[in-house]
């Protein structure tokens, strides 16, 4: 799952996006943990910011969390 956050007010000019792999050692970790520093990331930066949920160890492998923020890069 993937959590787009848009700035409250309108760029000038393009500014870009900033694309979010969770602390955890992808291990632990959920975006709801992230949910109040992504806003106002999102807010200071004036761009997008891309929340990535990704799958966790040890259910699911290295290197799955980085091809599942790649995918979204791409």
């Amino acid at each position: 799952m993937v959590r787009v956050y848009h700035p409250s007010g309108a760029a000038a000019e393009p500014s870009g996006a900033l694309i979010y792999l969770h602390g955890g050692g992808f291990v632990v970790g959920f975006l709801d943990q992230f949910e109040t520093a992504m806003r106002r990331l999102c807010e200071g930066a004036g761009m997008q910011v891309h929340a990535v949920d990704y799958k966790l160890a040890p259910g699911w492998q290295w290197p799955v969390q980085m091809e599942e923020g790649e995918f979204v890069v791409r």
